[in-house]
């Protein structure tokens, strides 16, 4: 599903963006050790796994409401996935990223 591949992409660089580095490097299977731990074992686990340049775990970088947006963004199941608020799903048939906790964050602030 396109809309899908497009939440999954808008994670990427979401996480490029807040770490200033890669995830992985691939996602063909065999190509890349950090996709293969995070399609695995899941956001939570790779995050607390995966060192930034300087050494800080990404844990230790991100907020409790950004890891669980980009946790339901890079969900490697499609069907588990947060959407981007397309008009495409029904009314309440899919989360959104819009309704994450990130957003009651950023709109209290």
């Amino acid at each position: 599903d396109g809309f899908l591949s497009d939440a999954f992409a808008v994670g990427v660089t979401l996480y490029v963006l807040l770490c200033n580095d890669y995830p992985w490097l691939s996602t063909r299977p065999g190509r890349c050790k950090s996709f293969e731990y995070f399609f695995k074992n899941g956001f939570c686990a790779f995050i607390k796994k995966r060192r930034l340049r300087g050494g800080s775990h990404v844990e230790e970088l991100l907020s409790e409401p950004v890891i669980e947006l980009l946790s339901g963004l890079l969900d490697p199941d499609p069907a588990a996935r947060l959407t981007l608020g397309e008009a495409v799903w029904a009314k309440g048939a899919r989360r959104s990223a819009s309704q994450s906790s990130w957003l009651d964050v950023a709109t209290a602030l």
